[in-house]
């Protein structure tokens, strides 16, 4: 496997004047591949590996050239929405806005700051209060999530949103099985456990 390694001075995103965070390490869509089976766990553990179980009912799963992409269920149906386990939250793009558009007749508008490796970005969006997405046969509840009206220019706007690690958290935990090209949620965990 080739392997990247760059300055941390890369790595290091400005969060505000006195604050920075350093990403450790990027792991993507080849490494995963090649572990085939992956877990994160709402306590922080990653596990991977083919001897990892994966049971019960499950989400597809679909590739967007080295991105995840998930089968979501909203509104009654059917959306593919991607998977960044380094997104510290969610975000609805511009395709969520113009097909749910009645969701945000009262919804506020604010400004959302995103963190990564691309650096900071600042835009302006709806914050919807309150999202139920269906994942297999579990349901994830999400507060104050940002809603972007506009297109961003970049990949993203061809999906409904990114789902970050808000989705993991509620449940014991998230399995990736790209062997198989599915999704499964453990058990949901009680609100203060998370």
């Amino acid at each position: 496997m080739v392997v990247l390694i760059l300055p941390d001075a890369n790595l290091t995103i400005p969060i505000s004047k006195h604050r920075t965070y350093v990403i450790p390490a990027i792991l993507g869509y080849p490494v995963f591949q090649s572990l085939g089976t992956i877990r994160f766990t709402h306590d922080h553990h990653f596990l991977a590996g083919p001897d990892l179980r994966t049971t019960g009912d499950f989400s597809r799963i679909y590739m967007d050239k080295l991105t995840p992409l998930l089968d979501c269920g909203t509104h009654g149906r059917q959306r593919v929405f991607a998977f960044d386990s380094g997104a510290s939250s969610t975000q609805l793009f511009v395709a969520y806005y113009k097909e749910f558009s009645a969701d945000f007749v009262k919804e506020k508008k604010g400004k959302s700051r995103s963190y990564g490796a691309g650096g900071v970005a600042t835009s302006k969006v709806y914050i919807l209060d309150n999202l139920q997405l269906q994942i297999a046969d579990r349901t994830a509840a999400l507060h104050h999530v940002p809603v972007h009206p506009e297109p961003l220019g970049v990949i993203a706007d061809r999906t409904y949103g990114n789902l970050g690690r808000g989705i993991p958290a509620q449940f014991e935990s998230m399995t990736l099985d790209f062997t198989h090209a599915r999704a499964y949620l453990g058990t949901p965990l009680s609100p203060d456990a998370h």
